[in-house]
């Protein structure tokens, strides 16, 4: 018994530190994604990575959530629909954004950022950078 028992270990050690390998490239791409939103790189790209952040988390099992378009450029006080690919409840920094999605840009000119927080109650979250003229 003592062999199975030393490989059951090895393999949940292993399973493990996947496990940690996989969050933290996740927690990378997430980072990147916020980092390159609202400044000039396409909204393809941004989908490219999300969806490669996507499928990690996935392979481990965790739900993501992903908000198109991944960045916007919206009038002072106008609207700007976003999606998401799971459920999720939405929050806005700086102007207000419904339930359906639909965001409406504060008065000023700025940056705003709109979160979209999965509703499974996983935590896990999708930004999407705006950019109110």
């Amino acid at each position: 018994m003592g062999k199975i028992d030393d490989l059951i270990a090895t393999i949940v050690t292993a399973e493990h530190d996947m496990e940690v390998r996989v969050d933290a490239a996740v927690t990378a791409l997430e980072a990147e994604i916020k980092s390159l939103a609202g400044q000039g790189v396409s909204d393809q790209s941004i989908a490219n990575l999300q969806s490669i952040q996507s499928a990690l988390a996935s392979f481990k099992g965790v739900p993501t959530v992903s908000i198109t378009p991944p960045s916007a450029t919206v009038a002072a006080g106008a609207t700007q629909q976003f999606d998401a690919n799971v459920g999720v409840t939405w929050s806005a920094a700086g102007g207000t954004i419904d339930n359906a999605g639909l965001y409406t840009a504060p008065a000023t000119a700025g940056t705003d950022t709109v979160t979209a927080t999965a509703a499974d109650g996983s935590g896990a979250t999708a930004t999407a950078a705006v950019t109110v003229q």
